[in-house]
């Protein structure tokens, strides 16, 4: 969301928190985020995974970045080692499907009933309409299934980082794809290949979409043909400060606010 870890954690500081009322409150960090990026964290244990959960190919490049990002945490001083938490990918894929769409189908029933528009090919998108429709036929049932999924495997991430304290991995298994690739107007898509299409090349982030656990990506290193390549990194619930203390601290090491694209917004 920002180009400097300075921004992302002084962005962190003004939402993070609750209000009066909310069901959920998480413990106040020991420290501001943005007084955090400045200083170096003590050694952390790191594993590093750069196979994909979902199964699918890991473009070359993404792992010699995710490797020279992981050489160079050592030169911190940092212990790093290649491991992974593991889970059912088929379970999880199964809960996302119904999450996304339940979430989705609740999400246009109210804008539905706000502007008087109806839900149908002419307003929606046909992967939105897709997903709409599959989570209207969802069951009470199929929502506790899918949140059960989500729960074990939410604690299996946990009890890996009794053991690790940051996972690094790739935050994409492929450089930029080409405009079109995840064309949410194709017609011929189920909600479940749409899904499918979106994690085949996007396996490594959505663990942490249902999970919870803090991510974040930045931005290494380049492809040889100068398009981004991110690098993700994620932590135990409540983790924020860790990432973003070693986010700063590789911001240091390995600068990017002077490397460009060709083309590029700039003030």
């Amino acid at each position: 969301m920002t180009r400097s870890v300075r921004d992302c954690a002084t962005l962190l500081d003004e939402v993070a928190g609750w209000v009066p009322g909310e069901k959920y409150r998480l413990p106040a960090p020991p420290r501001r985020y943005s007084q955090e990026i400045d200083r170096s964290p003590a050694p952390l244990s790191i594993a590093v995974y750069t196979d994909s959960w979902a199964s699918t190919e890991v473009d070359q490049e993404i792992v010699l970045a995710v490797d020279h990002v992981a050489r160079e945490l050592e030169s911190l001083g940092h212990h790093v080692e290649r491991d992974a938490p593991e889970f059912d990918w088929e379970e999880f894929m199964l809960a996302h499907f119904r999450i996304w769409a339940g979430y989705l189908a609740e999400s246009v029933h109210v804008i539905s009933s706000l502007s008087g528009s109806k839900p149908s090919r002419e307003t929606l998108e046909p992967t939105v309409m897709a997903g709409y429709e599959y989570g209207r036929a969802l069951t009470a049932i199929d929502m506790g299934e899918a949140f059960s999924i989500v729960n074990k495997i939410s604690r299996e991430l946990g009890a890996f980082h009794t053991r690790y304290d940051v996972l690094l991995t790739p935050t994409t298994n492929t450089p930029p794809p080409p405009l079109g690739f995840l064309n949410a107007s194709d017609q011929s898509l189920t909600h479940e290949q749409w899904v499918r299409r979106i994690f085949d090349v996007v396996s490594f982030t959505p663990l942490f979409n249902l999970s919870g656990a803090p991510a974040i990506t930045l931005p290494l290193a380049t492809t040889t043909g100068g398009l981004p390549i991110g690098v993700q990194f994620s932590a135990d619930l409540c983790g924020e400060s860790t990432l973003l203390a070693l986010a700063g601290q590789l911001e240091r090491a390995l600068p990017w606010n002077q490397r460009l694209p060709q083309i590029h917004a700039s003030a």
